[in-house]
């Protein structure tokens, strides 16, 4: 775990708050790092979840989608 934290280190900081929280910041070669992997993982999830659903799946889910996207959004004002 402590290689792990040492490696993510060098991509994102924490950043302390009051009220007890603490947040995560990407570093410039965080930014960076996730830049150069997009590409590929673009590619890998619309090969094993979009390609193979028909344009009403697609509908269904993007229906599905924004109804869950309201929802979370309704629950997260306060």
């Amino acid at each position: 775990m402590l290689l792990m934290n040492v490696a993510l280190s060098a991509f994102v900081g924490i950043e302390s708050g009051f009220n007890r929280r603490c947040g995560g910041v990407l570093t410039p070669a965080g930014r960076a790092a996730i830049e150069r992997a997009a590409p590929a993982h673009v590619g890998t999830v619309r090969r094993l979840v979009f390609d193979s659903l028909s344009d009403e799946e697609l509908d269904s889910l993007a229906a599905i989608t924004d109804k869950v996207l309201t929802q979370l959004e309704r629950d997260a004002t306060p």
